[in-house]
């Protein structure tokens, strides 16, 4: 078995401790500092959240929950050390594919604090961190007013619970909800695919619709759902 670095009984103080030395850095922009913090956290934790390995149980339950939420924050961290290097050259909206990187980057960090914030209780302590991204989104829509959407129009056929792997809509389990350290999702398993539409309010917003993805008056090359989920580097070796 690993050593276990981080116990049980640490847990809340190494947690607060990492979330609080990375407020200090980020509010007097050490932001390499930042980075090495959120980095340094992810690989303490993660190994031991994916194999579990401070045991199975009610009494474990709640830690997982509290584990895995800590580290969505943290990677939601990375990615704003993320979007302060890529806005750095003010030049930024001269550059297409930057400009669409820092969109996507927006959003990841937008989802990954609101899945924090959704579950923990205190959410006044990550008021500045929204502000900045409320500015940065406002200063797309100033360049680039509200835009639109590519948005997928799939006939689902068979969805299961990422939980207990039953049908969706026949379990007691809710999306979005934590349990036992795993975030409940929905999971398609067969579906059609019917084509996409163009709309102004998307489930997605980083389908946007870019001025440059058009190719011709009949091709548009456009992301049009996105596959990646905001806990995927949990599972990454």
């Amino acid at each position: 078995m690993e050593a276990i670095t981080v116990s049980k009984d640490q847990l809340e103080s190494y947690c607060n401790t990492f979330f609080h030395l990375w407020e200090k850095n980020y509010g007097e922009k050490n932001y390499e500092e930042c980075r090495s913090l959120s980095n340094k956290f992810i690989t303490e934790l993660k190994p031991i959240y994916k194999n579990r390995l401070h045991g199975e149980g009610p009494d474990v339950s709640e830690s997982y929950s509290f584990m895995y939420l800590f580290l969505v924050l943290a990677k939601g961290f990375e990615n704003m050390i993320d979007l302060v290097e890529l806005t750095k050259d003010k030049s930024w909206p001269d550059d297409h594919k930057k400009t669409e990187g820092i969109w996507q980057t927006l959003w990841d960090v937008k989802e990954r604090l609101d899945i924090f914030t959704s579950h923990y209780l205190d959410q006044e302590i990550l008021a500045t961190l929204y502000d900045q991204l409320k500015e940065l989104e406002h200063n797309f829509y100033d360049l680039y007013g509200k835009g639109v959407y590519m948005s997928s129009v799939i006939l689902v056929k068979k969805a299961i619970c990422t939980i207990c792997g039953k049908n969706i809509k026949a379990c007691m389990h809710i999306p979005g909800n934590l349990y036992d350290g795993h975030y409940c999702k929905e999971q398609v398993e067969d579906f059609e695919f019917h084509g996409a539409d163009f709309v102004q309010s998307p489930h997605d917003m980083r389908c946007r619709v870019w001025p440059w993805n058009f190719i011709d008056e009949k091709h548009i090359n456009v992301r049009i759902m996105n596959l990646n989920q905001l806990d995927d580097f949990i599972n990454e070796l």
